[in-house]
């Protein structure tokens, strides 16, 4: 089960906590980080909560007859098993965190690709903002197939990768 906690979190505005991220730690790179990783937090939690969830009990007994440490059963078993489930958060999160950058350097950037947004806006270019939008969106398709490509790599022997092509 989710803790209420961490669904109440998620739904507080991310927008509204960025002022209290500027003034508890500056106007750095850190409120940026905190942004991008706040936004892909909630994704990432729920996929690794859910491949995670206990397996068949005859799967641990098995591995506990056959002598299996926890932490042996942890790496051969439960964390495979999980696997997939991680990706799929992975994938989400990876997106939602770029998003997050931006939000961030809209918030207190004097560079970046929010900062070139703003300015192209400012200046009414929109031949640049639309170049900076395709930059991002390139840039979070980039990611995701970084991501995806991984997850074939690690995870070859899941019926999924048969299953699903973007």
């Amino acid at each position: 089960m989710v803790s209420p906690l961490i669904v109440i979190s998620q739904a507080v505005p991310k927008i509204a906590l960025a002022p209290l991220l500027l003034v508890w730690f500056g106007f750095g790179e850190m409120p940026k980080v905190i942004m991008a990783a706040l936004i892909a937090f909630f994704p990432m939690l729920i996929s690794a909560l859910t491949g995670f969830k206990p397996l068949e009990p005859e799967v641990m007994s098995l591995a506990r007859s056959m002598g299996a440490s926890q932490w042996k059963s942890f790496w051969k078993i439960r964390l495979p098993s999980a696997l997939p489930n991680i990706f799929s958060g992975l994938k989400l999160a990876i997106t939602f965190s770029v998003i997050g950058a931006v939000i961030g350097e809209f918030l207190a950037g004097d560079k970046g690709l929010a900062y070139l947004i703003q300015s192209a806006s400012g200046a009414q270019r929109m031949d640049m903002l639309f170049a900076d939008v395709i930059i991002i969106s390139v840039l979070s398709l980039l990611l995701y197939y970084i991501v995806q490509a991984t997850e074939r790599r690690l995870t070859f022997w899941h019926q999924s990768q048969d299953q699903i092509a973007l």
